[in-house]
C-alpha cells in the first residue's frame, strides 16, 4: 500500500523573536534559502544565529525544519531536542508554549521515523495523538496509522483514522487516509468512494491528491457494479411466500423438523427474499446450529448489504461462537459509518481484538470508545487503560 497523505506544513517561522539588525538579516537570507530550497545553507544561517544572539526554541525549531527538509534526520532530530529542552527549562506555561512543544515533537517524531526509528517515532506519535494543537494530533494520528500499516495492524489503523475524523470530520488528509485504507486493505470500495468525495471536496485545489482523488472517484463509479458483491437472483417469488406462510404455521404449532423444512425450502426458492433468509438465521440459532446460521448472515447481507443492524447482530453472534474473524468482517462496515448510534460497536471491536490476542490493538479502540463515550463505567474504563499501549 502506498504511503498516506500528509497535511504537514514545514516552513520557517517569520518572527524570530530577536530585534537586532543582524538577526534580521540572517532570519531574511535563511528564509530566502529555505524558499529556494536551499537547505543546507538555510541551516547554516539558522545556526548563526544561535551563535551571535542565543538559543531560542523556535530557533531550534527553524533549524530542524530546514535540517529535516535536507535529508540530515539526525542534526533534524538533536536540533528538535535542543528546542524541547530549552522549553523545559523556561518552565513557561502558555498556549504558545504548548503549540511549540507540539510542533518540536511532531518534527522529532517525523525524523526518528525518517532514520528508521521507528520503535520511537511510534512512542512520540501516540503522545501527539492528545496533543492540544489539534492540526497537529491529526496528522500524528494518520502517521501512526501508516507505521501501524507497516507493523501489519490494519485495524488499528482504522481506529486513529476513525477517532481522527471524530476530531474533524471535514480534514481532507484523513478522509483520503481513511478511503485508501478502505478500498486497498478492506475491499470496502463503497465506504471507501464516499470518502474519496469527502476528500475531494475539502482538497485545497492545488495539491497533487486532488488530481489522484478525481481519478480514484472516476474508477470506482465506473466498476461500481464489478467491486459491489452480486446480490442472490430473484427466484420463485409466489413458491417462497407459500414456504415462509408454512414456516410461521409450523413455527406456532411446534412443529420444529417441518419449521426448518420449510425455512430452507423458503430461502431456496427465492435467494433473494430477505426475510426468507432472516428466518432461517432466526431458527438456526434457536436450535444452534452455527454454521447455519453464520452461512445466512453472510447470505442476508449480500441481499441487503448496508442493514447494519444485522451486522452488528452478526458480529455479535460470530464472537459468541468465537469466529473471530468473521466477526471482524462483519463489523467494520459499521464502525466505518462512524455513527452515534453504533458507539457499542466500538468495545465490540476491541473484545473481539482482545480475543484474538491482539491487546495493543484493542488498546487502539478502547481510547477510541472512551473519547465518543466519556460515560463509560469506571470498570471499563479501568480495563481498557489496563491493556498494552502501540508504545511497550
Amino acid at each position: 500500500m502506498k504511503p498516506f497523505f500528509y497535511s504537514t506544513s514545514l516552513l520557517l517561522l517569520l518572527a524570530m523573536g530577536c530585534s537586532q539588525e543582524s538577526s534580521q538579516e540572517l532570519s531574511a537570507q535563511a528564509s530566502q534559502h529555505y524558499n529556494s530550497g536551499d537547505y543546507v545553507h538555510a541551516v547554516k544561517a539558522l545556526q548563526a544565529i544561535n551563535e551571535e544572539h542565543g538559543e531560542t526554541p523556535e530557533n531550534w525549531q527553524n533549524i530542524a525544519v530546514a535540517a529535516y527538509q535536507s535529508k540530515d534526520y539526525s542534526y533534524a532530530a538533536r536540533a528538535a531536542q535542543s528546542g524541547l529542552t530549552l522549553l523545559s527549562i523556561t518552565g513557561e506555561a502558555s498556549t504558545s508554549t504548548t503549540e511549540r512543544k507540539d510542533a518540536l515533537t511532531e518534527i522529532l517524531a517525523m525524523a526518528r521515523e525518517a532514520e528508521g526509528n521507528l520503535e520511537e517515532a511510534v512512542r512520540l506519535y501516540y503522545e501527539l495523538t492528545t496533543a492540544e494543537t489539534k492540526a497537529i494530533k491529526l496528522t500524528a494520528k494518520s502517521r501512526l496509522a501508516n507505521l501501524f500499516l507497516g507493523q501489519n495492524k490494519p485495524d488499528a489503523a482504522l481506529a486513529l483514522l476513525l477517532s481522527a475524523q471524530k476530531n474533524e470530520a471535514s480534514n481532507a488528509t484523513t478522509n483520503y487516509n481513511l478511503a485508501k485504507l478502505c478500498n486497498e486493505t478492506f475491499m470496502l470500495h463503497r465506504e471507501a468512494l464516499d470518502f474519496y468525495r469527502m476528500a475531494d471536496h475539502f482538497l485545497p485545489t492545488t495539491v497533487p491528491q486532488k488530481k489522484i482523488v478525481a481519478s480514484e472517484i472516476a474508477r470506482l463509479t465506473a466498476n461500481s457494479d464489478q467491486l459491489r458483491p452480486k446480490p442472490p437472483a430473484t427466484g420463485n417469488i409466489s413458491e417462497c411466500k407459500k414456504a415462509i406462510a408454512d414456516y410461521e404455521k409450523a413455527k406456532r404449532k411446534g412443529h420444529f423438523k417441518s419449521a426448518e423444512s420449510y425455512a430452507v425450502k423458503a430461502l431456496k426458492a427465492d435467494p433473494s427474499n430477505y426475510q426468507a433468509a432472516i428466518n432461517l438465521i432466526t431458527f438456526s440459532k434457536q436450535q444452534k446450529n452455527s454454521a447455519v446460521a453464520l452461512e445466512t448472515y453472510h447470505h442476508a447481507l449480500l441481499i441487503n448489504p448496508t442493514d447494519l443492524d444485522l451486522r452488528v447482530k452478526a458480529a455479535a453472534y460470530a464472537l459468541e461462537m468465537k469466529r473471530y474473524d468473521e466477526a471482524l468482517t462483519f463489523l467494520r462496515p459499521v464502525l466505518v459509518a462512524n455513527l452515534p448510534k453504533y458507539k457499542a460497536s466500538i468495545y465490540q471491536m476491541m473484545t473481539i481484538l482482545v480475543k484474538q490476542g491482539k491487546r495493543d490493538e484493542a488498546r487502539a479502540w478502547g481510547e477510541y470508545y472512551l473519547m465518543v463515550a466519556p460515560e463509560t463505567p469506571e470498570r471499563n474504563r479501568t480495563f481498557i487503560k489496563g491493556l498494552p499501549t502501540y508504545t511497550k
